[in-house]
């Protein structure tokens, strides 16, 4: 999930508590465990990640999901992308999941050493926003 402010991607650092991609940075993420809306969620990924509320949440969009292959570790992802474009800048609360987090433009994410293939996500969420 793109969480997203004043033209900039929230990134998280994963840390070395995670089963896959230690080190690496990376946007919430989450798994699929039961039946659920997807917005729903993803909401509640934000929330357990980062701490932001619903009250801080200007609006919510989603697209098509997709299939990553990671031949590296021998599995395929399905990606479900989602934008959450936030109303004003909030603290940000990590839990054991990462270790640091940055607001980066899109053009910055490059930069950084990332989840395989996020640049694909990103692409896809740009193309869903409407006001970011």
């Amino acid at each position: 999930m793109f969480i997203a402010y004043d033209g900039k991607f929230l990134l998280l650092k994963r840390s070395s508590k995670v089963q896959h991609y230690k080190g690496l940075w990376d946007t919430v993420s989450g798994y699929i465990d039961e039946l659920k809306p997807i917005k729903t969620k993803a909401l509640e990924e934000v929330w357990e990640e980062t701490g932001i509320g619903t009250d801080l949440i200007r609006e919510v969009k989603t697209a098509a999901p997709y299939t990553l292959q990671d031949h590296n570790l021998g599995r395929s992802w399905v990606i479900c992308p989602v934008l959450v474009v936030l109303s004003s800048k909030p603290d940000i609360l990590l839990d054991f999941e990462n270790d640091e987090c940055r607001w980066v433009s899109p053009e910055e994410i490059k930069n950084y050493a990332t989840v395989p293939d996020l640049a694909t996500g990103l692409n896809i969420v740009l193309g869903i926003s409407s006001s970011l």
